[in-house]
Order: C-alpha cells, then structure tokens, then sequence
C-alpha cells in the first residue's frame, strides 16, 4: 500500500493481487453439486414469508432452451372421502416473479409423472378453493398426516401463480411429493434486439430488466448503444440464458460473476453502465479472428519514469489443465439432465489436474459451454504477465476505457550497443485517474499470433461441442395420465373468482395518535410582551405552520464545476507566453490560486493567489518560464468553519503552455542526433520568422535509395507519423531488420509557412541521421527543442516542442 500527500490518500494494492483479482491465478477447487439440478423425488416445499420471488427467465428456440422449475407453495388444501379415504390435495404455486406465458400440459409435473388438474393466472390468485385442512379419520384406513397450518391468501401483485389439485389413492405415499414444471418461455420483458414484449432467452435483456426492477441505476445512466451491442454479440454466437434466479444477492455481483459465462465484461464508461464483449468482434458481431488494432500505442514518450511494473504468471498457474464444463440438456418431451464436458487442448491434461465450471444454472448448450471452457482455458495457457504502468495526461486520458487493446512498446537496454523491445498488447483491466492528470493503467497481457491475431478469440471461435444428445435413461412413462407426454395444448388460464378475504392492510399498521388541535391565536408572550409570528396553540405538535421567506444556503463548491479558464490564444487552444488567462470563483468573495506542473506529470509549484472580491476575476500572465508546465487554477468558496476560511477546491487545467512563435524573429533547433555509431550533441542556425504564421519541423524516416521518400511503419523499420506535424522537435525509428540494399534518413529540419507545411529532405540535411539498411535493433532518433530569439543571438525562450504522435493535431 503507498500513500501519496496529506490531502488525497490513494491505496494501491500489489499487482500480484490484481493478477488473482484478473482471474490469471487458480482458483479455488469447487466439489459441489451442480446449481442447475432438481431433485425430482423430494417433498413439497412451502415458502417462506420474506423470502425472495422467484424470476424464471427462458425461451426454448429450435430446441434448445427453457426452464424445469420446481415452485414453492404458499397455500394448501387437504381433504379426504370418507369412504375410500381418497385424499385430494390442492396446491397455490408461485411460479415466477412477473407475467409468463400459460404452460403446456406437457410440462407440468408431480415427481416425475405428469398427473393433476392445472390452472394459471397473472396478479392475481390461480384456483378457485379455499386453504385449510379438512381431513377425518376413515376406520379401516391409514390416517392422512397432512400440515394443519395450511397458508393464507395474499395478493400475488405481478407475480404468475399456478394451481395444482390431485387426487391419491388411500395409503399412496406419494402425495406430498415436489411439482414441477417445465418453463418453455419465461418471464415477459420487451427484448432489446426486436422490441417486441415476449418472453427473451437473452442475458442483456435479463441485465435491463434487473436494473430496472431494482431502481439501483436510471435509464440515463444505462449506455443503450453498448448494450445492444452486448446483446447482438450474444445472440449471434449462441451464449443464451435460461435459469431461475431465486436467492437474494448484491446486483452487481451477480453481474461481475455471471457476465464472463457469456464472454462478456459488465463496466462503466462515461459514468454509464455497460456490458462489453471479452473478445473482439466483427461488425457482424462474430469473433474477430483477423488483424487486431490497438485504440493506442504508449512507449517511453508517455509512461512515467519509474511506474513499470510486471508480475508472471506463475508456471504453476498455466500448467495444463482440463476444464470440467458442466451445462444443462433440456429434452423437448422429458425432465432435463446435468452435462458435463470436458475442455482441454489436444494431448493436454489427459489424467487432470481437473477444474470444474458450473455453468447448469443457466447454460442448456453444448457449444455455449465448450466456448466459455475454452475462453478460459486459453486465458490460462497463453497469457503470461499483468503489467501496470502510470502515463502521463494526453488524449487517452477521456477515450481509455476497460476492456480495450492497447500496446506498450518499450526499450530494454542490456549494455551500451544492444538492445531489445518489449513490446506487448493488453487489454486494459483498471483505470485510476489521479487529481494530477496521471493515470495508473493496470493491464493483462493479450496474446496475440505473428498476423496480430488474437490467439484466445482464435481458439473460441474455433471450439465446438461433439454434438452427442445424452439419453435421459428413462423409458418408462407409465405414471403419466393418459396422453399428457404430447399435450401442447395450454393449461387453463383461472384467476381465482372469489378470491379470499384478505385483511385490511390498515390491520397490519401503525399510525401515530393524531394530536388535539387548538386554534388560539394569540401571541406568545416573553416577559409581557408579545412575541412576532407566534400563537397561543399546539400547531407545533402537527409539525408547526409552513415556514415562511426564501432559502439562501451559500453555494456548495462541491455540486459546483471548476470554471472555465479563458484566454488562451495558441493552437488547439492552449496557453502560450504573453497570454493573459482569466478565471473566477462559483461564488462571491472567493479566492484562486495559480499552479503549474510539468506537462508530464509531478509536483505543481504555486505562481499566485488572488482573494476575490464580490464577483471579480482573477488573470495570470503567462511568461515564458511557463514553457512545456500545464497551468492549474484552483478555485475556492468562503467557508469560516475550515481553518484557513475557504472551502475546498474546484480545479481546472489548461492544455501544456507553449512558445508564442509570433512574439520572435528567430528559431533554431538544438540537440542531440542519435546514431548506429553513437551520439553527437549539434545546434542549427537561426532561421528568420518574422514573417508571422511560421513553423518549423524535424521530418520523419526516408528511403534514400528512393530518391528521398518519407516511409511509414513496416516489419524492417518502425516509423514516426510522416506529418509534416508543425513544430515537432522528436523523431525516432526503430530499425528492427536489415535490408541489404537499404539507405535511411530521418529527421531534416524544415521552416515554412505554417498553412504551407512541408518536410524536409533528411537524405541531404544536417540536423538529421543516415544509416545503411544493415543495422538491426538499434534506436536512431533526432531529438531537442527550439529555442527562440528576437535579435538572432540572445536566446529569449526554449520549447520543447511537440512530439512524433502528431500532438494536436
């Protein structure tokens, strides 16, 4: 854990837990029956009062999907002939949280035989019979011992109930046995890839419905677009859901846990809630097996000094291992079975060790489970290390978000001469930003094939089941009433008629005694004289009259936003010397305080502090030592309960200040040219500027063999943007292999009209490097500042320039 300041204290846990946390290390062993099963044989269960309602979620499509449900009861009714001591018994189910459609006659059970008289209905009670226990003693006969406490009726507001009555012979055993029923199509919701209100077998509109139900996210907050995204993705590869939620836990990590067996990630961006699919994807939302891109490439020109951090994944954790799947077949005319299947790299594993995933509470596909085992088994064979690195504030700083590809492209020095790359693609797993724009990235190496070619999404796609239909191993259906096994039609849609009284809600609340008005309006007296806006009553004891004038509380700096700094003239609209920039309090007679800090992160150092008067303003001038910082202005309401007056600070941050190019006649570059055989300190002319609008730039990497052409990345040789990118003052190239007949440049300086911008010839400059094609893993680079003059000999200001990732623009 490390602690950074007095004011903000930031935990950081080791990376080692993160890999844990990445799902990278071995988890524990889980030796448990699988969360999909049913026992068929077991006794009615009755609900409990306070206990959560079921929600079946589930569409059977091409015969795949659906629900076997065994419902809880909440009423019952036993009574018995009194002759043959036949014993009828009734049953209230709750079947599911909100509306399903009517069930089949098929798919209703007691034990494993389909038996009884049905009926369903939507908010409200099923059946037409009152609870209670009217059994008697038949002689001659075995007494029934059914419960005498036999429920009550409730409401059922948006809850689908079902109503079971059957009739046992005397003696049978076999009357308090569980019912069943298969759910074929479940909870109704409007599904989000066709709006149309039905029942959905997909996770995304079960997630929507979750989130709504629980009131814990508005819609607002909800990214539409990466949810229909999510819910393509889903649909178009096969991950459906078709379970039953019935135990009561914390949302979100329900979502955490579940999200990755449809190979998707549930995260933020913008402040809006999403699901993201775990692998790439083509814009028909198929797996993408081809080239990957990262969305951004940092090197050593971004990472802070110092924040690389990497953690291997231990060989103990990536040995070969086979992953035990176990998933749900669900007949179209008999109660379903646990699958298990077994995913393993071929000759991998073969005798364990062994890994169970439970996927059965949800999963009734083959190909759905082999997927989800082969994700992770590809996570844990090619991945290798977590990496967390801080880089400094730049356009990634709004568009990073979790789950996205980025590359880390750095240089390893082993001696003085050689070299070599790590150079990696991750995907970013968490995002901390700082107060002082750093952000620290922790990232999960993502494997990738020579193509750039994700290595885990190719085995997925890939991975198919065998296709084998497991036999239930039942053949006997002779407990079933005659012709029920292929019944399709619906079961009887009874809204109990007349229903039973239920009590007085009022019966079952507390309302405090009303107090005794008294309407006396004389005024209160203090010492014999009347006090103002009082009366001689009891109004106080029902809460007192309405309160009277406006409220004006101070402004709250913390619900306010840091205003806006206004001012800046340079390109792109940052700062540059000679700029007077200008911000205000949110509040009357509040106070700034300038700071700046280098533009690639550390420590701020305070310029001024301005104590605002009434609603006044507060300007800084930016001078030139000012140069490559980014100026903060912290803004503060008063505030006397806090020791020095004022209340805690709203911050807002220019862009990096830069040189103001018009205020000078001349420019030159100095630094250093770093070549295959060594390092040569060197400094260009003055160049005259006066004309106004002019730039100056150090070019990128050329062919010399051709006649000087700019070149862009290849597998020899890694290049800067080609540009020209005005006032560039870095240029570096990585020449990676060697071509014989190969002749490079790179840099040449250049100085034009900044709308007229062109590169310079670095084959024939001399603020540039030359080099034969057979130099291999070496680093060349052109590398300084400018520096400014008004008279062509006494430098007036120094720059740093912009860098080779075409800043700005």
């Amino acid at each position: 854990m490390t602690f950074s300041g007095p004011e903000n204290i930031v935990a950081i846990e080791p990376i080692s837990i993160f890999r844990a946390q990445s799902d990278l290390g071995t988890p524990p062993l889980e030796d448990a029956a699988a969360s999909g099963d049913s026992s068929l044989d077991s006794e009615q269960v009755a609900a409990v009062l306070g206990e959560p309602v079921p929600i079946v979620f589930g569409r059977r499509v091409d015969g795949v999907g659906g629900v076997f449900v065994s419902p809880k009861a909440t009423e019952a009714r036993y009574a018995n002939n009194a002759v043959s001591n036949e014993l009828t018994v009734n049953l209230e189910l709750v079947l599911s949280e909100g509306e399903l459609p009517l069930l089949q006659i098929r798919d209703v059970f007691q034990r494993a035989c389909r038996v009884g008289t049905w009926a369903q209905a939507y908010d409200a009670r099923a059946g037409s019979w009152n609870p209670g226990n009217a059994t008697t003693v038949v002689a001659g006969k075995t007494p029934w011992n059914c419960p005498v406490y036999c429920g009550t009726s409730g409401s059922y507001e948006d809850i689908t109930t079902l109503s079971y009555t059957n009739t046992h012979a005397d003696a049978d055993d076999t009357w308090n046995k569980q019912v069943h029923a298969f759910v074929r199509q479940g909870l109704q919701v409007t599904r989000i890839l066709d709006s149309v209100y039905g029942s959905s077998n997909n996770y995304v509109d079960l997630v929507l419905y979750l989130l709504d139900k629980t009131k814990r996210v508005s819609d607002t907050l909800i990214d539409s677009a990466a949810m229909l995204t999510a819910a393509e993705f889903t649909n178009e590869n096969g991950f459906f859901f078709n379970g039953i939620l019935q135990e009561s836990q914390n949302l979100e990590d329900w979502l955490y846990d579940t999200s990755i067996g449809f190979l998707l990630r549930f995260s933020d961006r913008d402040g809006k809630k999403i699901l993201k699919p775990r692998l790439p994807i083509n814009e028909d939302f198929t797996i993408k097996t081809t080239a990957i891109t990262p969305v951004f490439g940092f090197t050593e020109e971004h990472i802070v000094p110092g924040s690389f951090q990497i953690d291997y994944v231990p060989l103990s954790d990536r040995i070969p291992t086979c992953i035990v799947v176990l998933w749900r077949q669900q007949p179209d005319d008999d109660i379903g079975i646990i699958r298990n299947t077994e995913v393993r790299f071929e000759g991998e594993a073969l005798t364990g060790p062994y890994e169970q995933r439970d996927l059965s509470a949800y999963c009734t596909s083959e190909d759905h489970a082999v997927k989800v085992g082969t994700y992770l088994l590809a996570r844990r064979k090619y991945i290798t290390h977590n990496l967390r690195i801080s880089v400094k504030p730049d356009a990634y700083n709004s568009t990073l978000e979790l789950g996205d590809i980025v590359r880390v492209q750095l240089r390893r020095e082993t001696d003085a001469i050689d070299f070599s790359l790590h150079d990696y693609f991750y995907e970013v797993e968490r995002i901390n930003k700082n107060t002082s724009g750093i952000v620290d990235l922790d990232l999960t190496h993502f494997p990738i094939d020579g193509q750039n070619r994700s290595l885990v999404a190719l085995k997925v796609a890939e991975a198919v089941g065998e296709g084998y239909e497991m036999p239930t191993g039942r053949s006997n259906f002779s407990c079933d009433l005659a012709g029920r096994r292929t019944d399709t039609s619906t079961i009887t849609e009874l809204p109990d008629p007349d229903p039973p009284v239920i009590p007085d809600p009022d019966n079952f609340e507390y309302n405090a005694p009303k107090a005794t008005i008294t309407t006396d309006t004389t005024p209160l007296t203090l010492n014999g004289v009347n006090i103002p806006g009082t009366r001689n009553d009891n109004l106080n004891s029902l809460g007192g009259v309405l309160a009277s004038g406006s409220i004006n509380n101070p402004e709250d700096p913390v619900e306010e936003q840091a205003p806006d700094i206004t001012g800046a003239t340079g390109d792109f609209g940052r700062p540059v010397n000679g700029d007077d920039l200008e911000t205000a309090p949110p509040c009357p007679d509040g106070r700034v305080t300038w700071y700046k800090r280098p533009k690639d992160g550390g420590e701020r150092t305070q310029l001024q502090q301005d104590d605002i008067t009434g609603s006044g303003t507060s300007t800084y001038t930016v001078g030139t030592d000012d140069i490559d910082y980014v100026l903060e202005a912290d803004t503060q309401c008063p505030d006397p309960s806090s020791p020095d007056g004022y209340g805690s600070p709203l911050t807002q941050t220019t862009g990096p200040v830069e040189a103001n190019y018009n205020f000078y006649n001349y420019v030159r570059w100095t630094g250093e040219l770093v070549a295959p055989g060594g390092t040569t300190q060197t400094t260009s002319g003055w160049f005259n500027i006066s004309a106004g609008n002019m730039a100056a730039t150090i070019g990128p990497v050329f062919g010399c063999a051709l006649f000087g052409v700019p070149l862009e990345s290849d597998s020899l040789t890694t290049c800067p943007p080609i540009g020209p990118v005005n006032w560039r003052s870095v240029s570096t190239t990585v020449n990676k292999g060697t071509n014989p007949t190969g002749y490079y440049a790179i840099g040449g300086l250049a100085v034009y009209d900044k709308f007229a911008p062109v590169n310079a010839n670095a084959c024939s400059n001399s603020i540039a490097v030359q080099w034969g094609g057979t130099v291999e893993n070496r680093v060349i680079s052109v590398s300084g500042k400018w520096e400014f003059s008004v008279n062509g000999s006494t430098v007036a200001a120094v720059w740093e320039g912009r860098t080779d990732q075409s800043e700005g623009e």
